[in-house]
């Protein structure tokens, strides 16, 4: 071990400081104790590792650029182009299937491996967090049930441009009432049943959507699942983003309509109860009604039997805006929270549970 010490001298216009590399020898109570305090104003001690430290943050940081590099390279020429091939032939291969086969084998695959996944460990304990009481073999058989519906969902995609006559509507006077206004509309879902038909069904019945949405990591896979979707002049997707948010706002300032999922884990917003306990929740679709005095519509999905389901319209959030533009957001994001909450607890087995969404 040696120590620096640094001698800070000034000269007339010019401040110096001369280094010297000090053994053991050299220190005397009057210069600096044992434990390195200061004995005297113009020196300053201090202990150094053996290894200079901007060498050593030097070689973390190569090392850090070296995995990035090499992480970039394993996901841009192998992960994303391999999981990419696998998602386009399980697109064909389900494509090729009449859309009841397709969607009872997507379940019966999913079903028959995704409980062994490891992911699933996250499942059982977010049940585990909102079901404390609930025996081990019903929570398994949302897990499994969860995975069946996944698979179904996955399974049904290269359908989605002829599903919506397998939908039920049910409520949509509430659709002609919140029209009438004039105003601009916010639809609001959950990751429930197979989210993926509500828009058609949307766009089906005189209201095109904006739906914001969050893309898949590989851009590739995004590709693949935009092809299936039945976009077009009445259906446009969003990606989520500053510039996302950006486009949002001009659409919805000329009276167009919004769609999105709010049920998702997001790093900024706002703490609200969810099931049972707070999760950091989105203020987006709050701010907007509130600012273009939106009406907002909460969309339930659920799933009938095999590739049948019913999409239920609820009457409008009441917004009731007190002046106090916080309380009134955070007030509103609670209703919303609520809303779902009630319709998981209803068809848990056929929600998203592999979320990360409470912090812990």
């Amino acid at each position: 071990m040696h120590l620096d010490v640094i001698d800070a001298s000034e000269r007339p216009g010019k401040t110096t400081h001369r280094r010297q590399r000090l053994s053991p020898q050299h220190f005397e109570p009057r210069v600096c104790s044992i434990v390195g305090r200061i004995a005297e104003p113009r020196y300053r001690c201090r202990t150094r590792p053996t290894g200079r430290a901007s060498d050593i943050d030097r070689d973390q940081r190569l090392s850090k650029a070296r995995d990035a590099a090499r992480d970039h390279w394993f996901k841009r020429y192998l992960s994303r182009p391999l999981e990419s091939t696998v998602v386009h032939a399980g697109l064909k291969l389900f494509g090729m299937l009449p859309i009841d086969m397709a969607s009872a084998l997507g379940g019966l695959i999913a079903r028959a491996i995704g409980p062994h996944l490891g992911i699933s460990h996250r499942a059982r304990r977010n049940l585990q967090l909102v079901y404390p009481r609930m025996p081990a073999h019903q929570v398994e058989a949302i897990v499994r049930g969860m995975w069946e519906n996944l698979g179904r969902v996955a399974a049904e995609y290269p359908h989605l441009k002829n599903i919506a006559a397998r939908v039920e509507l049910v409520g949509a006077e509430h659709i002609g009432g919140a029209l009438a206004r004039g105003k601009p509309i916010i639809y609001f879902a959950a990751h429930l049943g197979n989210w993926e038909v509500a828009p058609p069904v949307a766009a089906r019945h005189g209201t095109p959507l904006n739906l914001l949405y969050r893309p898949p990591n590989n851009p590739w896979v995004d590709v693949l699942v935009r092809r299936c979707r039945p976009e077009g002049a009445a259906l446009r997707f969003v990606p989520k983003g500053i510039a996302g948010l950006r486009l949002i706002v001009r659409r919805l300032a000329a009276g167009q309509h919004l769609g999105i999922i709010i049920d998702q884990k997001i790093r900024k917003g706002v703490p609200v109860p969810f099931l049972g306990r707070e999760a950091m929740t989105t203020r987006a679709i709050a701010y907007l009604a509130l600012k273009f005095d939106c009406a907002v519509l909460p969309v339930q999905i659920e799933r009938v039997r095999g590739a049948y389901f019913r999409l239920t319209v609820h009457p409008p959030v009441d917004l009731s805006p007190t002046g106090n533009r916080k309380a009134d957001v955070r007030a509103i994001t609670e209703r919303l929270s609520s809303i779902i909450e009630s319709w998981i607890h209803r068809r848990p087995e056929q929600w998203l549970w592999l979320h990360r969404r409470w912090p812990d």
